[in-house]
């Protein structure tokens, strides 16, 4: 918007108009607004969403007085799709990356905010990770707060920006929604269209397959979700770290041990990305209360084998360090009194990592 702005004030024949409703036909509005022979610029918001973009485009293709141009977003899920539908001898593509943490901080030490403190500004930065409209939310908490330890557990402030996204806020306490979203977040992306695996997966989380779509449509239409060749994701990752900690954590409408039971074998790494972030934002003990009884009932089905051990313990020794000091001393102990080792001074930098050499080091 605010390039419009400038690019209008620099060129004075063209006048702007933005298209907001998006699912009706949008033909009647831009003969009764655009007149052949001025020059406009027309501007869509998540052009994917609405209904007759193809009706744009083809008034684009035969406009012939005037200059008009089209500037379009859309989000990353949906950028194929559409692309395909503009004429691609006359598009031009920008590609906009998240923020980086030097213009967060820009924007959380500058005017209303002032926020200098460091400490601040890292957590800050951590949690809207890319985010400016976060990053406002959390500073303007910090600035009434006066207190860092606020920031330890944000869920609340998530509820705000989730309830941005939708009129209704009642959506929120909808438990076919959360838990919907919760199974979402853990597995990334889910194909709505391979009905056999879907059930699967819902009949373990005591969710209708019919609700769980239902839900899934609605939440689309709120942009909580996008859908890209039958495949349905959150819409922004600190969205989805939220909805897995609401789901799992905090309501406890899904059962993290029936996770832990059916996917952690195949979902290792699925289970790092969803707790650390969740741990790291919402607070460590509120994770760990939740997580704790599932994680040592699962680590004593896998006790004797010290390989299945090890992978677990290096995803959650944090929550599992008497039984991680357990585990080490006893591997160091294996070693034979007969077997060679090779001692050598080792200085570490800071920050420096064992990767590739002896596990039982790198765990400790």
């Amino acid at each position: 918007m605010e390039s419009i702005r400038e690019f209008i004030q620099e060129n004075k024949t063209y006048k702007s108009y933005c298209i907001s409703y998006k699912y009706d036909s949008i033909l009647n509005d831009i003969y009764q607004y655009v007149s052949d022979g001025d020059d406009y610029i027309l501007f869509a918001d998540d052009a994917n969403r609405i209904d007759h973009f193809n009706q744009l485009i083809a008034y684009y293709q035969s406009k012939q007085f005037g200059k008009l141009k089209i500037l379009i977003t859309a989000r990353d899920y949906a950028y194929s799709d559409l692309y395909l539908n503009c004429p691609a001898e006359l598009t031009e593509v920008i590609k906009l990356k998240k923020l980086s943490d030097n213009q967060l901080i820009d924007i959380v030490k500058g005017e209303p905010f002032g926020i200098t403190n460091p400490n601040y500004q890292d957590v800050i930065t951590r949690i809207s990770d890319g985010n400016p409209r976060l990053a406002v939310m959390l500073s303007r908490l910090a600035v009434e707060k006066q207190d860092i330890a606020v920031l330890s557990d944000v869920s609340n402030l998530f509820e705000t920006y989730f309830n941005t996204f939708i009129k209704d806020q009642k959506e929120l306490a909808n438990p076919i929604n959360i838990k919907s979203l919760g199974v979402i977040s853990f597995f990334n992306a889910i194909n709505i269209r391979n009905k056999e695996r879907l059930l699967e997966i819902l009949k373990n989380f005591d969710i209708p397959y019919e609700d769980f779509l239902e839900a899934v449509q609605k939440l689309n239409s709120f942009e909580v979700v996008g859908i890209n060749y039958d495949y349905v994701k959150i819409s922004e990752q600190n969205l989805s770290t939220f909805f897995f900690y609401l789901a799992f954590i905090k309501n406890k409408q899904l059962s993290f041990g029936t996770l832990l039971t059916h996917y952690y074998a195949d979902y290792m790494s699925r289970f790092s990305d969803c707790i650390i972030p969740a741990n790291n934002t919402f607070g460590s003990e509120k994770v760990m209360d939740v997580v704790l009884p599932d994680l040592k009932k699962h680590f004593d089905t896998i006790y004797d084998d010290s390989e299945r051990s090890y992978k677990f313990l290096s995803i959650f020794w944090f929550y599992l360090r008497s039984e991680t000091l357990e585990y080490l001393y006893n591997e160091i102990n294996t070693y034979s009194e007969h077997e060679s080792i090779n001692t050598k001074r080792m200085i570490l930098e800071k920050k420096s990592t064992l990767s590739g050499k002896d596990q039982t080091l790198e765990l400790l």
